[in-house]
């Protein structure tokens, strides 16, 4: 998988990689608010600072995460592996990449929140040595939800091979 950053150019890829990852929580209690979110409002987030990366295998893409740098930190959300193309190491690949950038960048950590509910999210993230703390917070429907913030400190980050 080749990865690259993308443009505003690229929000329907992206709004349409996120959709079809986060058809799965269409019925969940409370649904993800990643599925009321519209190329439109990801263009505006991506010309707003806010950047992606999109996993491609030849011209198809095929995964795509969604981050914020901040002094310190790089907080991604949105990570988007469609059905289709789950089990193929896209995940990983993609926040090794961004791990590499974090590290390039001189940020003491890699951070991201997610549903405590989804027992293979939190697993890849122990798997990848992220530190879990549990919390509960409203998405932006205002709902409360049980998510944790999974944290990787820069010193544990190691490149292994993904360029962008």
């Amino acid at each position: 998988m080749n990865v690259y950053y993308a443009t505003p150019d690229d929000a329907t890829i992206v709004c349409t990689l996120m959709h079809d990852a986060f058809a799965e929580y269409k019925h969940a209690t409370p649904s993800s608010s990643a599925l009321l979110e519209t190329p439109e409002s990801i263009r505006e987030g991506l010309n707003g600072g806010e950047k992606a990366l999109i996993g491609m295998e030849g011209d198809e893409p095929v995964a795509m995460l969604r981050y914020v740098i901040s002094d310190d930190d790089i907080y991604f959300f949105r990570l988007s592996v469609p059905p289709e193309n789950q089990g193929n190491g896209y995940a990983k690949k993609l926040i090794t990449a961004l791990e590499a950038e974090a590290k390039t960048l001189g940020k003491q950590s890699v951070s991201c929140r997610v549903r405590t509910a989804v027992d293979r999210n939190m697993v890849l993230y122990q798997r990848l040595g992220y530190e879990t703390e549990e919390i509960v917070t409203k998405n932006i429907q205002g709902i409360h939800i049980d998510v944790a913030t999974v944290k990787k400190p820069i010193h544990s980050l190691v490149a292994e091979g993904v360029h962008v």
